[in-house]
């Protein structure tokens, strides 16, 4: 009986022996508001957390994040907690951090920064210092810029004074000052925003960071630059001069100057009337070009993503820039050609109902029932969300998707407002329009429906779009036959045979010289010759003299002579005749121009009575007897020249004789 009254007894004292006891530990940051790790995984931003661990063990914290930096505590048989940290304060079982301030000037630099989580501006924190006992392990701290590799340690010693041998902060007693170098970037043609610091910012800007350092608490030099999707990112480092090294293909670097690299691509709305956020920030309307940055090839460059919303979350349309600067993606909300794409909306019908105000669906305000082209789902891997917003002024906004097939969800029925400010909105899918050619124009109404033309020209004004008529100008002619295919010219008059119709020719007479300037615009003349300087070239002019008398009838086409004397008879003005009487003595050697025709002359040109009386002019004879010897004597020249006869001579003789 004895024996089996101790066998209970002996087993229960075993269990107790072997059994494992636990002790509850709580901690509590107090103003320290880092991240801490007390053996279970990372606490974030200075939580009080409660931890069970096993009697007769020692325990370490790590602060901050960085080592070493370190803090042991131990925990007795009995579950209680001890340790010679001066770092802490155990009381009861709860062990509360000491901490010091410190402060953080960033100075000229303006972006993110991560100290006891990311920050931006001057700071002050609290930090646990070095401590004094033998389970204190290090005070180790770390800034850094949120792109690896960039980092800088720092100590905070027993007194809450920093050190570190950072040559990029300037460490005096408990402040931190980051020292920094101007970089500038220049987005060129981009307009949008980009990302550097942890800061977005567009245009032209001169930024200040920190640059590599030379002491062994400084860790890498890298930056990126990012335009809000991912992934795309530029990675550059600056060197302890401030200058950028890279090798991304998608910037241009010269000394502490980035300048990006663009390519235009176009977006075409489509059907869709709304507001659209874009890399060049929002748009309305369209087609719209502009400029981005295509992929890269560097080992710097990271991605080629881009997106495109609706100003509502979640609905995006990712795509890529290839490199050479063509669209890529796969959502069926786009419709990608090259550089150029379309988004693609259905008909949604929107009926307010008794509300007469306005609203907004789509960015633009609106009021009456509408009919509006939104996108819906789309199913590629880079469609993300179908989110649409229903907003009254005043009034918490409503949100519904537009599913696909298109369905809105989750009702049609779309309630803005509670209570008596309730305005219920119905809202039911279109009847789908047909757009063949997928250029944004119903085919109820496209005037070339197989064939896209978002512009629908139509020159002719005959139904049919300029790039599917086969007669653009509607004159009759076929494109491939007409010489003028862009104007109308149904005669096809062609003056020089060029292949090219008068009407459409800048040169139709193909003289080389433009209509615009040529004096005669259908008649070839070069030389553009014009004698009476009038508007008309003289190949052209009716009158090239300008006289009066048409160039058929003119005896002289090309000297003024308005009088048309004609001397000889010989159908040649005088004005113009070289040799005005005729007698084949010219003009300039003719001593008697004006002898009339059909006698015998001298070889200077004058008849016999023209000889005579020019030789012997009686007012210069002192007699009349002298006279008439002249005359005698000038008569038998002529006679002996075979001008005159002896009768003709004696007639001389006695007309002198009786002056």
């Amino acid at each position: 009986m004895f024996h089996k009254l101790l066998g209970p007894c002996a087993a229960l004292t075993m269990s107790l022996s072997q059994a494992v006891f636990a002790a509850e530990v709580t901690i509590d940051p107090g103003q320290f508001k880092g991240d801490y790790n007390a053996g279970t995984g990372w606490i974030r931003g200075g939580a009080i957390q409660s931890f069970t661990y096993t009697n007769g063990t020692t325990q370490t914290i790590s602060v901050g994040g960085s080592y070493p930096n370190e803090i042991s505590f131990h925990i007795n048989a009995s579950g209680a907690i001890s340790s010679d940290s001066s770092r802490i304060t155990i009381i009861g079982n709860t062990i509360n951090f000491h901490t010091v301030t410190v402060d953080i000037d960033p100075g000229l630099y303006d972006g993110r920064y991560n100290i006891l989580g990311y920050r931006s501006g001057p700071a002050s924190l609290q930090f646990v210092p070095a401590g004094t006992g033998a389970d204190d392990f290090g005070s180790r701290y770390t800034v850094s810029n949120g792109t690896w590799p960039w980092s800088t340690w720092f100590d905070v010693d027993v007194n809450g004074n920093i050190v570190t041998d950072s040559s990029r902060i300037l460490a005096s007693a408990n402040t931190i000052t980051f020292l920094t170098v101007p970089v500038v970037i220049d987005p060129g043609a981009y307009t949008g925003r980009h990302n550097t610091g942890g800061k977005y910012r567009s245009g032209l800007q001169t930024i200040h960071l920190m640059p590599e350092g030379t002491g062994q608490a400084d860790y890498g030099s890298r930056w990126a630059i990012g335009n809000g999707s991912w992934p795309w990112g530029i990675y550059y480092d600056l060197d302890v001069n401030g200058n950028v090294i890279t090798d991304s293909s998608r910037v241009t670097v010269q000394g502490n100057t980035i300048t990006f690299h663009t390519v235009p691509i176009v977006i075409d709305p489509g059907m869709y009337e709304g507001r659209y956020s874009t890399p060049a920030g929002y748009l309305q309307g369209g087609p719209h070009t502009i400029y981005v940055l295509p992929g890269g090839t560097g080992s710097m460059d990271f991605g080629s993503r881009w997106a495109l919303g609706n100003g509502t979350w979640p609905f995006a349309i990712y795509f890529d820039i290839d490199l050479s600067g063509n669209v890529v993606s796969d959502s069926t909300r786009l419709d990608i050609s090259g550089n150029y794409m379309t988004l693609q909306a259905v008909p949604i019908d929107i009926d307010p109902g008794a509300y007469t105000g306005l609203y907004i669906v789509d960015g633009v305000n609106l009021s009456g029932p509408h009919r509006r082209y939104l996108m819906q789902a789309g199913s590629g891997t880079m469609d993300f969300g179908a989110r649409w917003q229903m907003y009254v002024a005043g009034l918490p906004k409503s949100p519904f998707d537009i599913d696909n097939p298109c369905a809105i969800i989750p009702d049609e029925t779309i309630t803005v407002g509670t209570g008596t400010q309730a305005i219920d909105f119905t809202i039911t899918c279109g009847d789908v329009i047909v757009d063949t050619d997928g250029d944004g124009v119903a085919d109820s109404s496209d005037n070339c429906p197989a064939i896209a033309n978002a512009d629908q020209l139509d020159q002719d004004n005959d139904g049919a779009g300029n790039i599917c008529d086969n007669d653009l100008d509607g004159d009759g002619l076929e494109n491939g036959l007409d010489n003028c295919p862009d104007l109308a010219n149904s005669d096809q008059s062609d003056l020089d045979g060029d292949g090219l119709g008068d009407d459409c020719d800048d040169d139709a007479d193909g003289d080389n010289v433009s209509d615009m300037v040529d004096n005669c615009p259908t008649t070839a003349n070069t030389d553009q010759a014009n004698g009476d300087g009038d508007s008309q070239g003289d190949a052209c002019d009716d009158d090239d003299d300008n006289d009066g008398y048409d160039d058929m009838s003119d005896n002289c086409p090309n000297t003024i002579n308005t009088s048309q004397l004609d001397t000889d008879g010989d159908g040649e003005g005088d004005a113009c005749d070289g040799d005005v009487d005729g007698d084949s003595v010219g003009n300039d050697a003719d001593a008697c121009p004006e002898t009339p025709a059909g006698l015998p002359i001298t070889e200077d040109g004058c008849s016999a009575q023209q000889w005579v009386d020019g030789l012997c002019n009686a007012d210069n004879f002192p007699n009349h007897g002298r006279y008439v010897s002249c005359v005698s004597h000038v008569a038998n020249d002529l006679v002996d020249l075979g001008l005159l006869t002896n009768k003709e001579k004696s007639r001389f003789i006695t007309q002198a004789a009786r002056k």
